[in-house]
């Protein structure tokens, strides 16, 4: 999945404090991720099944997705809160990027 111009622009600004080269050569990565991580709801620490990437942005945010994918697509999996939602998570899994 190719990322937006606003996409990338918040990844720079936001995650990689505007490192541009380190950004540039981790972009395919987080792209790559977007097309893999599979997406979980869990209310606690009790999971309330899989959800789609388009409900996971709804319930994180554009900007939580982005920030929940770019981790996960490093570090195997990530967490991010539902916006207005206290003790619910999306749950970022992109292990199938590691095989």
């Amino acid at each position: 999945m190719k990322l937006t111009d606003t996409d990338k622009k918040y990844l720079l600004e936001k995650i990689y404090g505007g490192i541009k080269q380190t950004f540039e050569e981790d972009l395919p990565q987080i792209e790559e991720a977007a097309d893999v991580t599979t997406y979980t709801l869990y209310k606690g620490d009790k999971s309330d099944g899989r959800i789609s990437r388009t409900k996971a942005i709804a319930l994180c945010g554009r900007e939580g997705w982005l920030s929940g994918l770019s981790r996960a697509a490093f570090h195997w999996t990530a967490m991010r809160e539902v916006k207005g939602k206290p003790n619910r998570y999306v749950g970022f899994d992109a292990h199938k990027l590691f095989r």
